[in-house]
């Protein structure tokens, strides 16, 4: 008898400590979560994670004790005012999803996975409710799953009057949970492999989605790597029925998430201009060998009725370079590389545009032009969206334009310039957040046009502009860069440079003797500037060189002779000019 009751209490025991440690648990599934998914639930500096215990998914009954939580994650730099719900694939472990969920959430979106009955999402898409409600200050909400999860979040978002957008990630819809008549948003996210989710199922499908709809294709994705999930028992690395992906995890993961997060960023409230750096700030006050304006436009709408002139001190420039700069962004933050480019002998004009938007301002390089009637050979060029209408105004304007130079940028095909003759360069980072349209772009810029990949340059440094707290920032759809942000503008300086200087007349006879790639013509130029502008007699002589170099380069035209020797008597010279600036 004592025996029994020895047993009794030993089982209750044993079933007290088996409720207990399932007080807070999700149901378990056949398809388990790899081990960096496990890493990716835990909080870090720009994440706070948490396990959620809810007591009731419906508000009237129970939540399961095996079946009672959510993950959420957090960002921590912003008050998130968007979030994002996310539902599992079919008997996968919800955990499967955590890097991904940890990365958009880094990017400012709160974030949640959802754990289901039974593993299936269709059984468990209404716990979004429960979500929603628990974050009453998110302003704008969007859902998403994999697979299966994907086509329930389609069909939560027809039911619900507070979703904007969907995101489905391996999925499709089809004929009973049709977006295509709604007004909702769409991202769909798909691997070229995917064996189970094809490319042919989802262009079939693609019908039930809304026109505006988004498809990103990821080459050489597959089904399986759109979670960290281990496919066993099935004896290979993806799921069966899955393809293998040609791509990493590490890969895809990344595609899914740049995808997402440049999607989910149309929901959050319209932006400020980035403020330009401190770097940027400083390149706007004159001194060297530039000169620095602000000129004010009279006829232009107030807050955006100037711009800012960029002018070489000692030569009168006879080409203009005006840019346009990237949408919302200052356009001080171009400053750096305007100076720069200046001071090798030519005019850069940055303009303001209204709303700091060039699809707003197109046309303003009109009275930049007009206000400089000097300048006998003008080239226009801008970042990002200012590229693009710096395509618009040339393409209109062929007449007073001569070349274009785009900075992460392409003509669309309304701005297309492959039927002038334009001169153009495209200067573009291998982590840009949109390479692929950038390359795709080439169709419709002039035959011959030179592209320069900046290797592991991005978007946002082509410029010096920041959220205004993190010197690492990046803008929502890039990526971030493996260089400096100095690397990656001398060599946009540079690409653009030697771009310029093809419509250029050298008036300078140093860089005639030398070549225009000599580095010891810097050192002449530090001279330059350093010892003789400081004095008026010094500035005189500056003056008198630049104004008659045009003669003294075709007079050594017409005696090679003196010229060898000028060359030979201004290589020993310049060791002498070093000696004297040491002083």
């Amino acid at each position: 008898m004592k025996i029994i009751r020895f047993l009794v209490v030993a089982s209750a025991c044993v079933l007290m400590v088996l409720v207990a440690s399932h007080s807070a648990n999700a149901i378990e599934c056949i398809r388990a979560p790899l081990p960096p998914a496990l890493d990716a639930l835990a909080s870090d500096s720009a994440v706070a994670f948490s396990t959620v215990t809810v007591d009731s998914w419906d508000g009237a009954t129970p939540a399961p004790v095996d079946d009672n939580i959510y993950y959420a994650f957090t960002p921590k730099k912003t008050a998130p005012t968007v979030g994002f719900i996310i539902l599992p694939g079919g008997n996968c472990d919800p955990r499967s999803y955590a890097p991904a969920a940890h990365a958009i959430a880094a990017k400012g979106f709160f974030t949640c996975i959802i754990p289901v009955p039974n593993c299936v999402a269709t059984n468990g898409y209404l716990r979004a409710d429960r979500i929603i409600s628990d974050y009453g200050e998110i302003k704008k909400w969007a859902i998403g799953g994999h697979s299966i999860g994907g086509t329930a979040a389609g069909f939560y978002a027809l039911q619900s009057n507070i979703i904007s957008g969907v995101v489905i990630w391996a999925s499709f819809m089809n004929e009973a949970y049709r977006l295509d008549q709604t007004t909702l948003k769409v991202l769909s996210v798909t691997g070229s492999l995917d064996g189970r989710a094809t490319p042919e199922q989802v262009n079939e499908n693609a019908k039930y989605l809304p026109a505006d709809t988004v498809f990103v294709e990821i080459a050489g994705g597959n089904h399986t790597q759109f979670g960290w999930i281990d496919p066993s028992p099935y004896p290979y690395p993806y799921l069966e029925l899955d393809n293998p992906a040609t791509i990493t995890i590490e890969d895809q993961q990344k595609q899914i998430v740049q995808a997402t997060t440049c999607f989910l960023n149309q929901f959050n409230p319209p932006a400020s201009s980035h403020p330009p750096m401190p770097e940027a700030l400083e390149a706007m006050e004159s001194g060297g060998s530039v000169t620095v304006e602000t000129i004010e436009v009279t006829e232009w709408a107030e807050g955006s009725n100037f711009y800012y002139v960029f002018k070489p001190k000692y030569v009168k420039p006879k080409i203009g370079f005006i840019f346009y700069p990237g949408g919302l962004v200052d356009p001080r933050a171009y400053a750096p590389p305007a100076r720069e480019i200046a001071a090798h002998g030519y005019l850069v004009v940055i303009v303001k545009m209204v709303g700091d938007l060039a699809v707003l301002s197109s046309n303003r390089a009109d009275k930049i032009i007009s206000d400089y009637s000097g300048i006998k050979t003008w080239i226009i060029g801008g970042h990002s969206i200012g590229g693009s209408f710096a395509c618009s105004y040339a393409k209109n304007h062929t007449d007073k334009i001569a070349g274009v130079a785009l900075w992460a940028a392409w003509p669309s095909e309304g701005f297309r310039l492959d039927d002038t003759d334009l001169k153009a360069i495209s200067i573009f980072g291998t982590n840009d957040g949109a390479p692929d349209e950038i390359k795709a772009g080439a169709e419709h810029l002039p035959e011959g046009t030179p592209f320069v990949e900046i290797e592991g340059g991005n978007h946002t440094q082509f410029g010096y502009y920041w959220d205004g707290v993190n010197e690492d920032f990046v803008q929502p759809c890039d990526n971030p860069a493996d260089i400096s942000r100095e690397d990656q503008q001398r060599q946009i300086i540079d690409a653009t440079l030697d771009f310029l200087s093809q419509f250029k007349e050298n008036r300078c006879p140093a860089t005639y003797l030398l070549g225009a790639g000599d580095t010891r013509l810097g050192t002449l130029r530090q001279f330059r500037d350093t010892v003789l502008a400081k004095s008026s007699a010094g500035e005189k002589l500056i003056d008198l060189y630049y104004s008659n170099g045009k003669r003294i380069i075709t007079f050594f035209d017409h005696s090679p002779s003196l010229k060898d020797s000028a060359k030979k008597i201004l290589e020993l010279s310049i060791p002498m000019v070093q000696r004297l600036m040491a002083f």
